[in-house]
């Protein structure tokens, strides 16, 4: 199993199961295939075959992920509380108990605390931008303009979301007037595997 972080908001939505795929960068470290020594022995490859064909996707199909979110525990240290449960800032315990927790990061967050498993079905690379309406939602976007099939404002909407995962000194390199390449990592919602 293999963790992965997403934002309070993608948490929501994956528990609404609005979501279903997302889209992390390419590493720029992968990106120097373009510039090796099999692409100059390949110049009729695409890009994107040449990415798929020589980089090594962060998961494959098969894969079962746990999400790691905001969290935070109990008084008693017995109980896991999750920032996407929160009413404000207090958040009910299984007993129906309400608490204002310490927030951890989703970061620090171990295996034992996930409460949500995702089974890779598909991963496939593509620039960011040649994102369309199907994957608007399928990224679990609340979008009235999505909805209404105003695919420009959507993009908007989108590359605001996108731009606010990424850290402020990271926009030049993969922010959305980058157009990065991205791994599209599309997932299921699936049970807690026995060890």
């Amino acid at each position: 199993m293999k963790p992965i972080l997403f934002n309070t908001e993608m948490v929501r939505a994956l528990l609404t199961g609005t979501k279903t795929v997302t889209r992390r960068v390419v590493a720029q470290k992968h990106l120097r295939v373009l510039e090796s020594d099999y692409r100059k022995e390949h110049p009729e490859l695409p890009e994107k075959q040449l990415i798929e064909k020589l980089c090594k996707p962060p998961f494959e199909a098969g894969d079962v992920l746990y999400v790691r979110e905001t969290w935070a525990t109990t008084t008693n240290g017995q109980d896991y509380l999750y920032r996407a449960d929160a009413d404000g800032n207090a958040v009910k315990d299984r007993s129906g108990n309400w608490h204002v927790p310490k927030w951890r990061p989703s970061l620090h967050m171990p295996q034992v605390a996930a409460r949500i498993y995702l089974r890779v079905t598909s991963v496939h690379v593509e620039r960011l931008q040649e994102i369309g309406a199907e994957g608007f939602f399928a990224e679990g976007m609340a979008s009235g303009a999505a909805f209404c099939g105003d695919t420009e404002i959507a993009a908007q909407e989108f590359a605001t979301l996108w731009n606010s995962t990424i850290k402020p000194t990271n926009l030049g390199l993969h922010g959305w007037a980058c157009n990065p390449w991205v791994w599209v990592i599309e997932f299921e919602r699936c049970e807690r595997p026995e060890e």
